[in-house]
């Protein structure tokens, strides 16, 4: 048997495949078409991801005979499916047509009472907000509507017939009581949705044969962060899972949920049966490098070289190119350059933004301390991690050991080891074995050339978000 990884991004489909030493025989990738509009709506067709997702597999079990399938999926991306199980609507995490019907969710249903039910803040991003905006703008869709789902949940329903979701991905979704396990009927009341219209509840592994392709079963798996955390090998506490790519994610595992209001941090199902995560997002850390990179020219060998421990420059780069999210959830906050002079070059630019990713990550874990927290090490991940300077730069800053996980891949590697446990090939506690590398970064004497720096970096980000409060 092969044991598939299926991590449904954004603008692209990623399948990993391992044999039966989890070893990864095969890696490809599927582009999905993706519009953003100029009023922040996105166009996506979910019913092209599923053709896609379904032609691939259809391949490998050509290839590889029997196949055992496990699910990634950003999330939240609300998928509003009829009788017949095709998409009416489709509302994905990048959309934010829903902004305005937050305040109307909060004339519904105070903002701590909704956190302290769902682990989550308000949020165009969630499902009331954008079933708000449905209602208000095109109610015939929920006339019609059987199902209301995640986009992971829609293709596994397409390529099994059958009508669940993971932990994590219900958890996700705003409309589910993180404490008593299940959907909250007070929230389903005051959105006037039924409990039959949601899917029913099982763990990450339970897994469904396909009626679409023959000696293939496919496993539920879950939420792309907390997948991306199961490939990283970030399955017990002391551990942190980073992953840092377009974006910067901070997962956490707990044991239990920790609801804090003004920690801000996000909380919900991990992958691992009976276990949770306190999460933190930035929307743009490669993005802020890819943008950087764009207006200053900069091709990458012009910065790898840049490998100094100590500052290079006065430059402090804030990373807030498209707001922050969790914890601190400010959307209209910017970036910020600070400390221009006539001395700076063009690498500096790049070495800043790796900096500014590394303060924001470094602030959270330690919000993440105080709220009880002993974080031993950091697993890195994602494109960012390619660097060798950032990777150095994020033990320096953060002051913590940081090992590079195996793959930047881990999502799609997380998905196939859900699909091995659920086969039980392994174990839980057997992945970091497989996700862990041997390379581990070490903080040293040069932390203390931050110190200041990061200081500084904390003065900025309160005078951005003040900022961002007086010229609304």
């Amino acid at each position: 048997m092969f044991y598939v990884g299926v991590d449904i991004g954004t603008s692209s489909i990623k399948f990993i495949v391992l044999n039966e030493k989890l070893n990864i025989t095969e890696t490809i990738q599927r582009e999905v078409d993706l519009s953003i509009n100029k009023d922040n709506t996105v166009q996506y067709n979910p019913a092209q991801v599923y053709e896609l997702v379904r032609k691939e597999l259809e391949r490998l079990f050509s290839k590889y005979g029997h196949i055992r399938v496990g699910l990634s999926c950003h999330s939240p991306s609300l998928v509003i499916m009829d009788k017949d199980g095709n998409p009416l609507e489709t509302i994905i995490w990048l959309d934010k047509r829903a902004e305005r019907e937050v305040s109307d969710l909060l004339a519904l249903i105070n903002e701590r009472e909704l956190y302290y039910k769902t682990g989550l803040r308000a949020s165009p991003l969630f499902f009331p907000a954008k079933i708000l905006w449905v209602k208000k703008n095109k109610p015939w869709i929920l006339d019609k509507a059987k199902w209301i789902v995640q986009l992971k949940d829609y293709i596994f329903y397409k390529l099994t017939g059958e009508p669940y979701t993971d932990y994590s991905m219900a958890s996700e979704t705003q409309l589910f009581n993180i404490s008593k396990k299940d959907y909250d009927d007070e929230l389903l009341g005051i959105l006037n949705i039924s409990r039959d219209q949601l899917f029913n509840l099982e763990p990450s592994i339970v897994a469904y044969k396909s009626k679409e392709i023959q000696n293939t079963e496919i496993a539920l798996g879950g939420v792309d962060s907390v997948v991306a955390a199961t490939g990283a090998g970030v399955v017990e506490e002391s551990f942190a899972s980073i992953v840092a790519g377009s974006s910067a994610c901070i997962d956490i595992p707990t044991p239990s949920p920790i609801l804090n209001y003004e920690s801000g941090f996000e909380t919900y199902f991990h992958a691992i049966p009976n276990k949770y995560v306190l999460e933190a997002c930035l929307p743009t850390a490669g993005l802020a490098v890819d943008k950087i990179r764009e207006l200053t020219n900069t091709q990458p060998d012009e910065y790898l070289g840049e490998e100094s421990a100590a500052p290079s420059s006065n430059l402090l780069f804030l990373p807030f190119l498209m707001g922050i999210r969790s914890p601190d959830w400010k959307p209209d906050v910017k970036g910020l350059i600070y400390g221009v002079d006539l001395s700076i070059r063009r690498s500096d630019f790049l070495r800043a933004v790796y900096e500014g990713v590394a303060y924001w990550i470094r602030e959270e874990l330690e919000i993440a301390e105080k709220l009880g927290l002993g974080i031993r090490e950091i697993i890195a991940s994602g494109g960012m991690t390619h660097s060798t300077l950032f990777s150095k730069l994020l033990a320096l800053i953060t002051k913590r050991n940081v090992r590079l996980a195996t793959t930047p891949e881990v999502t799609g590697l997380g998905a196939a080891l859900i699909a091995g446990v659920s086969s039980g090939l392994i174990n839980w506690s057997e992945i970091p074995r497989i996700a862990w590398s041997s390379i581990v970064y070490e903080p040293g004497e040069e932390s203390a050339y931050y110190e200041d720096r990061y200081r500084l970096y904390i003065r900025l980000k309160k005078f951005l978000i003040e900022l961002s409060r007086g010229s609304r």
